[in-house]
């Protein structure tokens, strides 16, 4: 199910599995700092991420 925001919006709560198969929410991570990034094009190609020293 795909929801579209807008600037502003109130995130939805969802629950999900980390990389190790652990149940995390959102919820979570009230009063936190969060960054959400999805990429859902599988035609895109790999992305590479470099940080400078």
């Amino acid at each position: 199910m795909a929801i579209t925001l807008k600037e502003g919006d109130k995130a939805p709560a969802f629950t999900s599995k980390d990389q190790d198969g652990k149940k995390v929410s959102l919820a979570d991570y009230k009063g936190k700092k969060l960054i959400c990034i999805s990429i859902q094009k599988p035609v895109l190609p790999p992305v590479q991420l470099n940080h400078a020293t």
